[in-house]
C-alpha cells in the first residue's frame, strides 16, 4: 500500500504549499516555519532528501528559532 501512502504525501505537499502562500501573505513567520518543517518531513518520507533539507533550512531562515531562543532567554 505504499502507492496510496505516497499519494497522500503528495496531497499534503499541495496543502502545505497553499498554506505557505497564505501565511507568507499574513506575515506569520512562526506558521511559515512550521509549514516548512512539515514540508521537510513530507519530502523526507518520500525519499526526496535534497528538498527535505532545503525545506528545513527554510525553518531556520524563517526566524522561528531566533524568536524561540530570545523568548527563553527572558525567563
Amino acid at each position: 500500500c505504499r502507492p496510496e501512502f505516497d499519494f497522500l504525501l503528495f496531497v499534503l505537499i499541495e496543502w502545505c504549499s497553499e498554506n505557505l502562500a497564505i501565511v507568507k501573505e499574513l506575515g506569520d513567520r512562526a506558521a511559515q516555519g512550521r509549514t516548512h518543517g512539515n514540508l521537510g518531513n513530507t519530502y523526507y518520507l518520500l525519499g526526496n532528501f535534497r528538498r527535505a533539507v532545503a525545506s528545513h533550512e527554510q525553518v531556520c531562515m524563517s526566524g522561528v528559532f531566533k524568536s524561540y531562543l530570545t523568548s527563553r532567554e527572558k525567563h
